[in-house]
């Protein structure tokens, strides 16, 4: 019988053990999902206006239909996408320092706008031009 209580308690001691850790891993899974979330609203922390509108520029509001026309100090959020027609053109700063000129006849996704350092642009095109010379 004292046999009996002694693997009783080593299996109690065990099983109580094997709780702690699942409790653990939970906490550390939940931890890093809330961090892995909130990683695309912090990286786009940026602000992205619109300072100059030549010709018929468009702005459509989150996933709505209607097309919008665009006006100089526009605001544009992560959801919007903004179209310019033939002979517009627009001119957007991100975070008050980097300017990008959408052309004309083109559309673009405000949350595709990633700002990149010079050496990452490097890398960048020498894969595209590797990638060009492997196929051609």
């Amino acid at each position: 019988m004292l046999l009996f209580e002694a693997f009783g308690m080593l299996f109690r001691k065990w099983i109580n053990k094997r709780i702690k850790e699942c409790y653990a891993m939970k906490i550390k899974t939940m931890f890093l999902m809330g961090l892995m979330l909130s990683l695309p609203i912090m990286s786009f922390a940026q602000q992205v206006y619109v300072t100059e509108v030549h010709g018929v520029v468009k702005v459509r509001r989150d996933v709505k239909e209607e097309w919008i026309p665009a006006y100089k100090n526009m605001f544009l959020k992560r959801t919007d996408t903004i179209l310019s027609e033939r002979d517009s053109w627009a001119k957007l700063v991100i975070d008050g320092k980097t300017y990008f000129v959408l052309p004309q006849e083109a559309m673009l996704e405000v949350s595709d706008l990633k700002e990149i350092s010079k050496e990452k642009l490097f890398l960048l095109l020498m894969a595209q031009k590797v990638a060009g010379l492997r196929s051609g």
